[in-house]
């Protein structure tokens, strides 16, 4: 047993299989309802409390940036696992965000969102809305949702590039290394800006900051190792050089204004520090994460930024110990599945954080308040059960006062917040029993991003149990059922 796992078992009583088994109930759930049509993330409402009846779906506006969240967690899955399903789960994603890119007709351009014109997906959106678009050619009979910002984008990258290390097929890694090179060469001839169908930029969030460009630049010579591209990454870097401290450091605000930015900003870094291969500039890029990035949401009790953190850090990570074992913590506390939209009903008092009023302030006195929606935030982060449920959890803020009254316990989240962490956290062997298919050979913690931590593909399914169908008895493997 490595170090960290051995920590971990020493300072908490952890329950492995239930951990497991709740990643695995949360798969069942999503495979079920959350991703039906051509695959892409959707959330689910019911008729009834008990969740017998479906009604409908909802959340779809953003559901390429959590199918790549989602496709990111069973890449990792199936490196610790080598189950079948796992597999399975993550080709049947990646083709749904292959459909995402190709279904809009503009190379380079990704779909929010697409689906079949026919119920339950044409109560989603409608014809009259702006977004809406009707597939054409091989998509008639199909729409899609466009006015794609660079938040969906990460999702699909950060998916598309694990997928594409993890999953051994080498037709579906041709076709990623294929359409990250169409999206990637797309921003780069455009000067980073998303270019929608009508060859103008997207109106929402289309400019492709420092860090993504770096991010993409660097996975697409990652993908094909090409030297041309690889030169291209390089100079990008040169370029960005003086400019990415100030860029991470600005992120800070997003304390205070904004939350999911961070969770973009740790979706981008992750990548970036995982795939660099030059030591030097990657002992640079390690140093604005640490000093630009990370004091943000230090001890926040935020799982998936913490495993993101550890990950390239290792035990050389601030408060190492206590964070392995705070986000154990978390994901024990983690709701049950499935994850309905409940709001905690006793929020405890907090102090107020002093900075976050002081910008309020600043922002009244400058006569900045319809830019800068500064709120009133806790000086601690809140644990899990004291959290506002949300589609993603660790993108929302973890220093709320109060939660909005909005709960309907027949409307349900698809789970990709306990998931992806969990899978990802058992793939660094930060959570028991750890990943047995780990292929290096100094048995440490598996935190060493130059260890080959590419999983043995020895055939068995030692450290996974399969599907999970919470209404059978059965053994059967029935595989996806989405799509």
């Amino acid at each position: 047993m490595t170090a960290v796992l051995m920590l971990a078992q020493t300072a908490l009583a952890v329950d492995e299989i239930y951990l497991e088994d709740k990643a695995l109930e949360y798969d069942w759930w999503y495979q079920e309802y959350c991703c039906m049509g051509y695959g892409g993330v959707t959330e689910v409402v019911f008729e009834d409390e008990q969740l017998t009846t479906f009604k409908e779906l909802g959340g779809a506006g953003d559901s390429t940036i959590w199918t790549g969240t989602y496709l990111a967690g069973q890449a990792f899955r199936y490196a610790v696992t080598g189950d079948e399903d796992a597999k399975q789960n993550a080709i049947d994603t990646v083709m749904a965000l292959h459909t995402h890119l190709q279904i809009t007709g503009e190379p380079g351009y990704i779909a929010r969102y697409a689906a079949p014109i026919e119920w339950p997906f044409d109560e989603l959106y409608t014809p009259s809305h702006s977004r809406y678009h009707f597939g054409e050619g091989e998509w008639e009979g199909s729409y899609w949702i466009g006015e794609t910002s660079r938040d969906q984008y990460t999702g699909w990258m950060f998916g598309m590039a694990l997928a594409y290390d993890f999953i051994d097929d080498e037709a579906i890694r041709d076709l990623i290394r294929e359409d990250i090179v169409e999206v990637v060469d797309k921003a780069r001839a455009y000067y980073w800006f998303i270019i929608k169908e009508t060859g103008t930029p997207s109106t929402v969030a289309q400019w492709i900051t420092p860090s993504m460009q770096l991010d993409w630049s660097l996975i697409e010579a990652h993908v094909t190792d090409d030297p041309g591209y690889w030169k291209l990454y390089e100079e990008k870097f040169e370029q960005l050089m003086p400019i990415l401290s100030v860029d991470a450091k600005t992120g800070f605000l997003n304390r205070y204004f904004e939350h999911y930015g961070l969770n973009l900003g740790h979706q981008t870094w992750f990548n970036i520090l995982r795939l660099e291969t030059d030591p030097n500039r990657r002992a640079f890029l390690m140093d604005i994460f640490e000093n630009d990035v990370r004091p943000t949401v230090h001890a926040s009790h935020n799982v998936f930024f913490d495993y993101i953190y550890l990950a390239n850090f290792g035990e050389a990570a601030m408060d190492y110990e206590w964070t392995v074992e705070d986000d154990i913590r978390q994901l024990e506390k983690f709701p049950e599945p499935p994850k309905r939209k409940l709001n905690p009903v006793d929020m405890p008092p907090c102090e107020l954080d002093p900075l976050g009023e002081f910008l309020i302030e600043l922002a009244h006195a400058l006569g900045l308040e319809e830019i800068f929606h500064f709120g009133h935030n806790c000086a601690e982060a809140r644990e899990i059960e004291h959290r506002c449920e949300a589609d993603f959890v660790w993108q929302r803020n973890s220093w709320q006062i109060t939660c909005p009254e909005n709960d309907n316990p027949k409307f349900i989240f698809p789970g990709i917040d306990y998931m992806t962490p969990y899978w990802m956290g058992r793939y660094y062997n930060l959570i028991p029993p750890g990943n047995p298919n780990a292929d290096d050979d100094d048995d440490d913690d598996d935190l060493d991003p130059d260890d080959d931590d590419m999983p043995d593909r020895s055939g068995d399914d030692e450290g996974g149990s399969g599907n999970f169908d919470p209404n059978s008895d059965d053994d059967d493997d029935d595989g996806p059922l989405c799509g």
